[in-house]
């Protein structure tokens, strides 16, 4: 289980990390990523979606094993498997898509306080960004930036379980 963690937290962090350096700067959201591929090419984001998806259910399952609200990871992997099946058309906004990427995020904040609740506090580290003057780079990237608070508090509280 742990494996296919790690192997889903390698392709998200080989995705993403390609993503940036071929286009040098940061996706405005994960969502966003699927505009940078080829039109025809579109269809591995959400390959990519899936695979970090469904390599996260064995072990989130199994950090929430014998809890009463296991069912929130149930829902959590649901609404980024259909997040995944959602087509996005540029400058079209997706009113489902965006609602379904806002209940992932709070579905993996929830799962992440049935886990393990300590890694809820890495969320401090985001009031820096309340009074400190935004880096030019990190204007318009907002979501992103929440994006993968949510991934690393998620993935760190299952490896700590």
């Amino acid at each position: 289980m742990t494996t296919l963690l790690l192997i889903s937290v390698l392709i998200t962090v080989l995705y993403v990390g390609t993503t940036i350096y071929i286009h040098k700067e940061l996706p405005a959201s994960v969502s966003h990523m699927v505009f940078n591929l080829p039109r025809n090419y579109q269809f591995l984001w959400t390959l990519f979606i899936w695979s970090v998806a469904f390599g996260n259910v064995p072990a989130l399952l199994d950090a929430m094993e014998g809890s009463i609200f296991q069912f929130v990871g149930f829902l959590f992997i649901a609404s980024l498997a259909f997040i995944g099946a959602m087509p996005l058309i540029r400058n079209n906004p997706n009113t489902a898509h965006s609602v379904l990427a806002i209940v992932a995020g709070v579905l993996s904040q929830l799962c992440v306080l049935i886990i393990s609740p300590y890694w809820m506090l890495l969320w401090f580290s985001l009031i820096y960004f309340l009074f400190a003057p935004l880096p030019k780079w990190l204007n318009g990237k907002g979501i992103f930036v929440l994006e993968v608070y949510c991934y690393t508090t998620l993935i760190a509280a299952i490896l700590c379980h």
